[in-house]
């Protein structure tokens, strides 16, 4: 008797997906900040000599976390009375163009 044989599709691992974006983040962020993430990270962790160290660089991150999402609210809030008119102006656009071409031909 005889085993029948499976062939197994080989497909891309969903890994190389996540570690092309990876890369491409970090590359913007050397180009955005000029510093290297890899360096600025062991730079900062290799000085830690303690628990409480790495939770104090922790912490500090944390909190540039926090005041980066703060100003990126700010600035959307700014932005939304912008939009909003925009938006109020493309959809007159839509109606008019709509109704232009619900005329019947003459």
């Amino acid at each position: 008797m005889s085993i029948p044989r499976t062939t197994v599709a080989s497909t891309p691992p969903v890994t190389s997906s996540f570690e092309n974006l990876w890369a491409k983040a970090l590359m913007d962020y050397k180009e955005q900040t000029g510093h290297d993430f890899h360096e600025d990270q062991i730079a900062q962790f290799s000085a830690c000599h303690s628990v409480d160290d790495v939770v104090y660089i922790l912490e500090i991150q944390s909190k540039g976390l926090e005041a980066f999402r703060k100003k990126g609210k700010n600035i959307r809030n700014v932005l939304k009375p912008f939009v909003r008119l925009i938006e109020l102006f493309d959809d007159t656009a839509s109606e008019a163009a709509a109704a232009v071409c619900d005329f019947p031909d003459r």
